[in-house]
């Protein structure tokens, strides 16, 4: 904590890191409940949250909440939708229609929403990821 109370981002990062271990990548795909044929896409939407929170990506866990676990990061306070977007994109190496960006869930607009739950809206509104 510096002089007025605040915490720094990199003690954020360190707090949660240090209160929590990391969550395999099949313990995720589990916990989401996907079936292996979603496994990269998964993988890839959780690696896009965890670059956008600073965290590496097991430390993201598929029952985090953004407004209540994920809450702590810069990020997560004024979430951008054209970030998380752009991040996905970037992540999954495909293109995101603004039709498609329309259909996933919004982390700020959805109270208790989990990783988990923001995965799959993911990977139901961007085709070729075998949800339908």
């Amino acid at each position: 904590m510096d002089a007025m109370g605040f915490l720094s981002g990199k003690r954020i990062k360190q707090d949660f890191i240090g209160a929590r271990s990391a969550q395999s990548d099949d313990d995720f795909l589990a916990r989401c409940e996907l079936n292996r044929g979603h496994a990269d896409a998964a993988i890839r939407v959780r690696a896009a949250i965890a670059t956008l929170a600073g965290v590496e990506p097991g430390y993201v866990h598929a029952e985090d909440t953004f407004d209540g676990d994920l809450a702590h990061f810069d990020f997560w306070g004024s979430l951008d939708s054209v970030a998380i977007v752009l991040e996905l994109e970037k992540q999954m190496g495909i293109p995101i229609s603004d039709e498609q960006a329309q259909r996933i869930v919004d982390p700020e607009s959805v109270r208790d929403l989990t990783v988990a739950q923001f995965v799959r809206s993911v990977l139901e509104a961007v085709p070729g990821n075998g949800v339908q």
